[in-house]
């Protein structure tokens, strides 16, 4: 998995690379933001989902983990970018009522540094 890390407007945004985003590839997603977190680094994040193609309920469960994650660590989180396929795995599960969910980056970085 490819993740490429910038810093907008006060937020850092992480770009998600990988077309299919399932076990064991979507775990490193988890890992990366947790090492953040470990430096210290609590500053409001925004992750653009535009590259991934498919998920499985592990990368579900693996986003839930990284906004349970945003939770204790009380750090602002917004999701973008998501694909059709995505967005209906979300939304069939019913965590688009939880999570913070954006069409564009620009509405997700805008969000998370003003809430």
């Amino acid at each position: 998995m490819k993740i490429l890390e910038r810093h907008i407007n006060g937020a850092l945004v992480l770009d998600v690379f990988e077309e299919n985003f399932v076990y064991p590839a979507s775990n490193a997603l988890k890992s990366y933001i947790s090492k953040i977190f470990a430096e210290n680094e609590k500053i409001p994040l925004v992750l653009n989902l535009k590259n991934i193609n498919r998920m499985d309920s592990f990368g579900l469960a693996v986003l839930i983990s990284v906004y349970k994650l945003c939770q204790e660590y009380q750090v602002n989180l917004a999701f973008c970018g998501l694909t059709e396929q995505t967005a209906h795995l979300i939304e069939l599960t019913r965590m688009d009522r939880v999570m913070d969910i954006w069409d564009t980056e620009a509405q997700a970085i805008y969000q998370v540094c003003n809430s």
